[in-house]
């Protein structure tokens, strides 16, 4: 019984429509690489790469950070690339030059859909897929982030493709850390994750970690956030077929190096 109290998992089906709540504002987070790849690709070349594997390329230097905002009211949630900001601050800070290299999430809870609007090698692109179940386990442990106290989950994560020397192996999926404010009402969190009774303000994949650094919540009535438009429609497993066609074209052209791909 004590082992059982000191630490409680609890599995959360989550069933998408989790504590949406009328609760709106934005969250600000900061994207760390702990693994960067490697590559001798030309900088012309990479500025035709898929976006993450452009964000992995600027994050190699140690310390670089990348900013996002997400924006929430109630079930709705669209998570991007925050505008740029110049500062004097001696640490990296990463931002990606090419139009469209940030891949922006639009999520609805309550229609249980997620679109991806991805850019690679100059065309947007739109892909609404319907949203699955994260299968959250709840544990026993809190911690203090951006001023709020928050819960640990943890669920499996998902396998990552990495092409070394032309060869593509899938290296095996790592638990993904997450910790959820439940002051927040909001069944959201940056990137491809929610689920959660809380916003999520932190998560960590293995090779980078996502960390909220404030939580701007709305007084009077929010805006509203419009569902994305434009793109070429797409659905993910069309798009990860050309992002990997793309990816060897390029490593063809320029030689031996390691790439590795995020999986969503």
């Amino acid at each position: 019984m004590k082992n059982i109290l000191a630490y409680l998992i609890v599995v959360v089906s989550s069933t998408i429509t989790v504590k949406a709540q009328s609760v709106a504002g934005t969250a600000s987070y900061e994207v760390r690489m702990k693994q960067a790849p490697q590559a001798n690709i030309p900088e012309e070349d990479q500025k035709k790469l898929p976006p993450q594997v452009q964000l992995q390329l600027q994050a190699s230097l140690a310390g670089a950070i990348q900013a996002y905002e997400l924006q929430f009211n109630g079930p709705v949630a669209l998570y991007h690339e925050a505008p740029r900001q110049e500062s004097g601050d001696s640490q990296m800070s990463v931002r990606t030059s090419v139009e469209g290299s940030a891949r922006n999430v639009y999520r609805d809870l309550a229609a249980k859909t997620q679109t991806d609007i991805p850019s690679l090698d100059g065309v947007t692109y739109r892909i609404t897929e319907p949203l699955q179940p994260q299968q959250w386990k709840l544990v026993n442990e809190s911690r203090t982030i951006a001023g709020h106290v928050c819960l640990k989950a943890t669920r499996p994560g998902s396998p990552v493709r990495r092409i070394t020397n032309g060869k593509e192996e899938t290296l095996p999926a790592a638990d993904i850390v997450a910790w959820y404010a439940p002051d927040i009402e909001a069944g959201h969190g940056p990137a491809h994750y929610y689920g959660l009774p809380g916003l999520i303000l932190q998560v960590d994949e293995g090779f980078r970690t996502i960390n909220c650094t404030g939580v701007l919540l709305e007084k009077g009535k929010a805006p509203a956030i419009p569902a994305p438009k434009g793109g070429t429609v797409i659905d993910n497993k069309e798009f990860l077929k050309l992002q990997a066609a793309h990816v060897q074209k390029l490593m063809d052209s320029n030689g031996p190096n390691t790439i590795k791909i995020e999986q969503h």
